[in-house]
């Protein structure tokens, strides 16, 4: 397993990550999650997270292909 720092390139394969968590929140919680859209993860907001030295996504990757994802701010 390898974890490296998201960059703008990995937006697609975080988005799908966060889709499949948002989803479950969402069946769950659909009073306090809303359904996962390019409206709750925008290319803009990922950008936005990227760009902000006070925040990290890293990205965990078996195979070179991603796992999992952590966000911090």
């Amino acid at each position: 397993m390898i974890i490296k720092k998201a960059t703008f390139k990995d937006y697609e394969e975080v988005f799908k990550l966060f889709c499949e968590v948002q989803d479950i929140h969402n069946s769950l919680y659909p009073e306090i999650f809303k359904k996962a859209s390019r409206k709750t993860m925008s290319k803009k907001m990922f950008k936005q997270y990227i760009d902000d030295r006070k925040n990290s996504i890293l990205i965990a990757c078996d195979n070179n292909s991603p796992i999992g994802y952590i966000y911090n701010h």
